[in-house]
């Protein structure tokens, strides 16, 4: 979401070089089957989540609606003995919130990424790469891409290290 929400900015005058390093697969080019083969887990995503991701126009309404079981019920657990079940819709605005597979919060978001900024200049993946260290006095990080040499990628801002 940060490299969604970084890239745009560039529309507006602003210039960020974003590269993204990850060390999996690039999950918004897998299919059903795909994403079922890679483990996951399920995750909350609540109001504050939404709400980022809903200043992004069409990134909710087109790749994130429908993802999600939406959270009926609240429960919070005192002890073994003392639960509070709480209507969600009493303590929640509507639409604001669902439990979902992390993997499919993934492949949208980098679904919506690839679509949109793939062949954009100022956007580059790494894949299939494992940051190894930051060197902070030359101001990059040190990555090692699978089966191959280790790349130095210069950053000025660095998020998720």
């Amino acid at each position: 979401l940060a490299a969604i929400l970084l890239l745009r900015r560039n529309e507006q005058k602003m210039k960020y070089r974003v590269t993204l390093v990850d060390p999996g697969t690039d999950y918004g080019k897998l299919d059903e089957d795909g994403l079922h083969r890679n483990r996951s887990w399920m995750i909350g995503l609540s109001a504050h989540g939404l709400s980022a991701i809903r200043t992004v126009p069409g990134l909710y309404e087109d790749y994130i609606h429908g993802l999600g079981v939406d959270i009926r019920h609240a429960t919070i657990g005192i002890s073994k003995s003392v639960k509070l079940t709480y209507d969600a819709k009493d303590i929640l605005p509507e639409d604001s919130s669902f439990t979902v597979d992390r993997n499919y919060i993934c492949a949208a978001l980098s679904r919506y990424l690839n679509e949109n900024f793939e062949e954009d200049d100022a956007f580059t993946s790494h894949y299939h790469t494992r940051a190894l260290y930051v060197d902070s006095d030359r101001k990059c990080v040190v990555a090692r891409p699978t089966n191959e040499e280790d790349i130095r990628i210069q950053y000025d801002i660095l998020l998720g290290y």
